[in-house]
Formats: structure tokens, C-alpha cells, sequence
């Protein structure tokens, strides 16, 4: 007697599929990556905190697109999705104020 395996893997539950809670974790590790390593220069010396305003600027909205992308990771997986596309929009506006700051750091 043999029984057949399902032709497609579903979650259990609440549970996410494997690719998402893959995805999220390494949305974790990448903002983690990025935290650690502005953290060690600052540490080593390389980075002070008597940078320009400019400078604080660039750093707060860069980090706030990591954190952007880890929230959109979050919910993407197992939050709501409707909040998931209204942050998206936020996502959208934000890369333009990247783009801005960037320009203002170079220059």
C-alpha cells in the first residue's frame, strides 16, 4: 500500500512557508549587517559624531529605509498585507528622499 505526497507544500497554520521566514531572516541579517558595521567605525575611530548635520541626516534616513525594509519584510510574512501596501507607498517616497540626501551628502 503507498500514499502519495502532496504535489505542493502549504503551511501549517499561522505558520509562513520556509521561502518567506527565509526571506525575513535574511532581512535580519542584512540590517544587522549594516548596524554592526557603521557600529565598529564609529568604534575604531574612523566615524565621529562631529559630523556635519548633513551628515546625521544622510545616516537617519538611510536607517530608516533599513528600517522600512525590515517592517515590509515583517509584514510581507506575517503581518497584515493591507498595512504591508500602505507602507510600500511610505517605501516609494522614501527612495526620493534617499535620493535627495544622498546628493546633499556628495556635494
Amino acid at each position: 500500500m503507498a500514499t502519495l505526497a502532496p504535489a505542493t507544500l502549504e503551511p501549517h497554520g499561522d505558520e509562513p512557508a520556509t521561502a518567506e521566514r527565509f526571506a525575513f531572516k535574511m532581512a535580519i541579517a542584512m540590517a544587522l549587517t549594516v548596524v554592526l558595521g557603521f557600529s565598529t567605525q564609529l568604534a575604531m575611530g574612523r566615524s565621529t559624531f562631529a559630523s556635519p548635520l548633513r551628515v546625521h541626516l544622510h545616516a537617519v534616513v538611510f536607517m530608516g529605509w533599513v528600517a522600512i525594509f525590515l517592517t515590509q519584510s515583517y509584514l510581507a510574512t506575517r503581518g497584515p498585507l493591507a498595512l504591508h501596501r500602505k507602507l510600500g507607498w511610505l517605501a516609494a517616497g522614501w527612495v526620493g528622499l534617499m535620493i535627495i540626501m544622498g546628493f546633499v551628502v556628495t556635494v
